[in-house]
């Protein structure tokens, strides 16, 4: 089902063509009222509600005159005495009066194309910037006329202000607009009260022309903007849910999670959105013949608008097996549920006008097998974005939502064409000489300058998500978008009428549905220093890695990536040397043009000096525990001060006074939280502990929480880069090796737990067993209300262990299906939806900690990624044929490597955010005293199993469940967004 926004027809008889030619001549042409009123009569009896489009007219007030007194023939108040229809002279003369607000500025800067051409604006300015005195003015009359002159010319010099800083695509791509200004700015110096004003336009001009002058297009005209401007985050991106398959061709919507096929879509659409320029809204351009160069950004959103919908059905319809296609729609339909939770309805509107394109909704007997839970969430999404009383359950729920935000933008075009269809653009008034006169419609121009700013005020803060290049070229160029009526005729083909059995359609007849083209970074490329692979920066030597940063469109990710783990390979002065390097060889602006490029585009110094700066602020905001660690904070600072100053001497105070804010927080450490913790549950009698069943399972879990937490807080980047150095996995206990005392401290935390476990249910029978084992199932319920996958695998691994094997005789059917969820959760099941879709989401600063399986798992398949690259090492997994063969020396890195270390690191970080409770001696000192217990002593005890232990987690266990149960935590991220099961009340 397409979206094709709302909109009069565009044919228009002569009768109203030659009204409108009527309607947009100048204030200074009059007719006879009785004419103009039989031509508007005329043509509004031919279609009342057409609304012809209305081009800028040509300059005719080029030698208008300022200061004439206020009339009927050029001024017409509302009650409130603000102006509610004027000329453009007497527009401009009241925005640059004494008694103006800046809002009406705003409006007029946002709606003056209606009317005008920035050049028009440009040249009238200068004519009220000039104000010269009448002739016959002397004495004290001179002196007043001086003062309102002054009063004048500086409103005219805040106007041309607001202008270049706020609407700068209104000129910026304009050379002669660009000199015209810059003339304009060099007469102020003539006058004392503007001369001290120029340098700091003049300043705000060079730096808007600088950072936005270079926008590109893609090959379509419509294509997205080049963004110069950097976005630096304080917070890191949510950890990114790499797909398995690393090649786009090769994905489809199941091998990526819905999580992050949400994120990327919303990544693509929010350049979409954020190219949008307030001008295209104005005269319905958006509907016009021309609208590709109108109104580019909205074409451009809406020709995205319905490949998605396209997308969406033909994917469904293109399913012939029924299950597979109930499973497909189900899909859309969370795909469209996490859209809503991140605030892109553009996107939800999206999905649901795929899935209510005639062919997809005819399935009848697929929708009626989607479960009850996708049944009731489809509907509430229709009923969200329902046009019923002109969507007013979406304007509510826009109203609620926090930035950033993708709106669904069909209500703000529907807004603009109701308000272009019930007011002109012009209004003809009767002058006092009885003559018509044609006035500026100024209050249509509040109402449009009103919508225009919504939609600016939803352009303002971006998503801050990692861009995966593999996703989002699979979405772009991988998938099939046939138009209606194949897609019509797919449907009919696998899912007949009952009684009729069409052919399968000729897939010659089939029409794409043309994606938006963007004109991103180069996705194959290899050269003996720099490898690209699907966008993805495979390998590459630090020299050519930074020179790929400083140039390519979008940097964010490969920097977050760069800096997290630059210490394994190279080192803050190291990186710090090669982007003076850089700026050394950047080429000035005027040499650009003729410096060819295989790979990226050329850029000048300017550019390269402001990448580099946005490149500093990620590192000092979202890494600057690293350079507390690596104690580089000296170094960088006078680098800043002497090399960058040379460079950007603007910029050096703000981003030495960063690196000092962000070092010192991350100094201190995490904050403790401000409100006062629970109060511990005690036991009765603290002498007279003998079972874990003393122990309330809710306090159990906090202690042991807080406890995993204290060792998992002192896991430091560093140590994790000592370990993944290590080449032998053999004993993390065996004191000559070189683990970092951190990690063997987390080892030495699941030896403890074991031990405990097996000390409670040593010789006790089997009802005595079916009471701990009941009591640790409550323990696990309250750990994973509080995300402490940490200690919940643990415990699960030893409740489907051989200890337990009797209890499970025993058990209730009920305590089995309970436990079963927990089976559910840790048997590394392919597609773990069903488990994602039973959780709530939950914010991703929430506290947690990481499953022990899953941390060995994640080092273990880093450690078999090469270090250097070769053609043999493309496959990431590959592993070396010896831990004693020699590693190849080159100064190329596997960057592939250090990507997923990056995303293990981030993961890691989000495990650091402290528990809020009290901590207490009696359970910790109960477990240790349990663990410590045995007839062996313990350091012989834990030397004798070391042997058989090695990196990863214990062996499978077997289980009256079922078969041995492996343990999979490649997706920890999403087990970490979610809950599954609500605490247990106790009394």
């Amino acid at each position: 089902m397409e979206f094709i926004p709302p909109a009069p027809p565009l044919d228009v008889n002569a009768l109203q063509e030659f009204a409108e030619r009527v309607r947009i001549r100048s204030a200074s042409q009059r007719f006879a009222p009785e004419f103009v009123q039989s031509v508007n009569t005329a043509a509004s009896d031919a279609s009342v509600n057409q609304v012809p489009p209305i081009e800028p007219p040509a300059f005719v007030e080029s030698n208008a005159e300022f200061g004439q007194p206020d009339g009927q023939s050029n001024l017409v108040l509302n009650e409130d005495e603000t102006v509610k229809a004027a000329t453009l002279v007497k527009l401009i003369e009241k925005i640059s009066s004494t008694k103006t607000d800046v809002k009406m500025i705003f409006d007029f800067l946002l709606t003056y194309r209606t009317y005008a051409t920035p050049m028009q604006l440009l040249n009238l300015l200068r004519e009220r910037f000039r104000c010269p005195p009448p002739p016959d003015l002397a004495g004290s009359g001179l002196i007043q006329f001086t003062t309102e002159q002054t009063i004048v010319r500086l409103k005219v010099v805040n106007i041309v202000k607001h202008w270049i800083e706020r609407n700068w695509y209104d000129w910026v791509n304009e050379d002669n607009m660009v000199d015209a200004f810059s003339a304009f700015i060099d007469s102020w110096e003539r006058h004392p009260y503007t001369a001290r004003m120029a340098d700091q336009v003049r300043k705000s001009l060079e730096k808007r022309r600088q950072n936005h002058g270079r926008a590109e297009f893609s090959a379509e005209p419509s294509g997205v903007a080049e963004d110069n401007r950097a976005r630096v985050f304080t917070i890191k991106p949510p950890p990114p849910e790499w797909p398995l398959e690393k090649k786009p061709e090769k994905l489809d919507i199941f091998s990526i999670s819905t999580a992050e096929l949400a994120r990327q879509l919303t990544l693509i659409e929010w350049d979409l959105w954020e190219a949008i320029k307030p001008w295209e809204f104005l005269n319905q351009a958006w509907t016009k013949k021309d609208k590709e160069t109108r109104a580019p950004g909205i074409h451009t959103l809406i020709k995205h608008f319905n490949f998605v919908a396209a997308w969406v059905a033909t994917t469904l319809v293109s399913t012939e097996v029924a299950k597979d296609r109930v499973r497909v729609l189900e899909r859309f339909i969370d795909l469209a549920s996490t859209c809503k939770e991140i605030a892109n309805f553009n996107a939800v509107m999206e999905i649901l006008s795929g899935l209510g394109n005639a062919g997809a909704f005819r399935l009848k007997r697929t929708w009626a097998d989607i479960s009850p839970r996708h049944k009731v969430i489809y509907d509430e999404l229709k009923a969200l974005m329902a046009p019923e009383r002109n969507f007013s359950a979406f304007r509510e729920q826009l109203k609620s939502v926090n930035p950033p935000t993708i709106p669904y933008i069909g209500i703000f075009l529907t807004d603009l064409i109701y308000i272009n269809d019930g007011s002109k653009d012009f209004t003809v008034v009767q002058s006092e000489a009885g003559f018509a006169v044609q006035l500026i419609n100024f209050n249509k121009c509040r109402m449009v300058a009103a919508h225009i700013q919504l939609v600016m005020q939803y352009q303002q803060a971006a998503y801050n998500f990692q861009l995966l290049p593999v996703v989002e070229e699979y979405v772009l160029h991988h998938t099939h978008a046939w138009d209606d009526d194949f897609v019509y005729k797919l449907s009919q083909f696998v899912e007949p009428r009952p009684g009729s059995q069409p052919e399968r359609p000729n897939m010659s007849d089939a029409k794409p549905v043309p994606a938006v083209q963007f004109q991103t970074d180069p996705r194959e490329f290899s050269s003996s220093s720099l490898v690209i692979e699907h966008s993805l920066v495979v390998a590459a030597s630090t020299k050519k890695l930074i020179r790929h940063l400083v140039s390519v469109d979008r940097f964010e990710g490969l920097a977050s990536e760069l800096f997290a783990t630059y210490r394994i390979f190279s080192s803050a002065s190291k990186l710090l040397r090669r982007f003076a390097s850089v700026l050394k060889s950047a080429p000035e602006e005027s040499a650009v043009a003729s410096t060819p490029s295989r790979i990226y585009k050329v850029r000048p110094k300017s550019f390269i000096v402001r990448r580099i700066s946005a490149l500093l602020s990620i590192w000092f905001a979202q890494f600057s525990g690293e350079i507390f660690q690596e104690q580089s904070q000296t170094i960088i600072s006078d680098w800043l001060a002497t090399t960058f100053a040379a460079y950007d001497s603007q910029h050096v105070a703000a981003l030495s006074k960063l690196l000092e804010v962000h070092v010192k927080r991350a100094s201190v450490g995490a904050s403790r939280p401000s409100t006062p913790p629970p109060k511990p549950i005690v036991p009765s009698n603290l002498s007279g502990l003998s079972s874990i069943t003393d122990f309330h399972p809710l306090e159990i879990a906090r202690q042991l929480a807080l406890h995993g937490f204290e060792i998992v807080r002192r896991i430091s980047t560093g140590d994790i880069f000592d370990f993944i150095k290590l080449d032998a996995a053999a004993d993390l206990l065996s004191p000559h090796k070189a683990v970092p005392p951190s990690i063997k401290r987390l080892f030495e935390h699941r030896e403890r737990l074991r031990d405990w476990i097996r000390a409670e249910v040593t010789g006790k029978s089997p009802k005595k067993k079916l009471i701990i084992f009941e009591h640790l199932t409550e323990v696990m319920k309250y750990s994973l209300d509080h995300l402490d996958f940490l200690l919940l695998q643990e415990l699960y691994l030893h409740l489907v262990s051989t200890p337990f094997a009797d209890v499970w005789v025993i058990l209730s059917t009920k305590m089995t299906a309970e436990f079963q969820k927990f089976k559910d959760l840790f048997n590394g099941a392919r597609d773990r939806e069903a488990l994602r879709f039973r959780l709530s989401a939950i914010p991703s600063n929430t506290r947690s900690l990481p499953p022990l399986g899953w941390f060995f798992d994640e080092i273990q398949a880093i450690k078999k990624i090469r270090d250097v690259y070769t053609p043999e090492s493309q496959d990431e997994n590959e592993e070396h044929t010896s831990s004693d063969e020699p590693r190849p020396k080159s100064s190329v890195v596997h960057f592939s490597k250090w990507r997923r270390l990056a995303n293990f690191l981030k993961i890691m970080d989000s495990f650091k955010i402290p528990y809020n409770y009290a901590p207490t001696a009696f359970v910790l000192d109960y477990v240790t005293q349990m663990s410590l217990g045995r007839d062996e002593a313990p350091t012989t005890s834990r030397q004798a199993r070391s042997a058989t232990v090695g990196y990863g987690p214990a062996p499978p266990m077997a289980s009256l469940l079922g078969a041995s149960i492996p343990i999979d935590f490649d997706d920890i991220s999403s087990l970490k967004s979610a809950r599954l099961l609500s605490a247990p009340k106790f009394p």
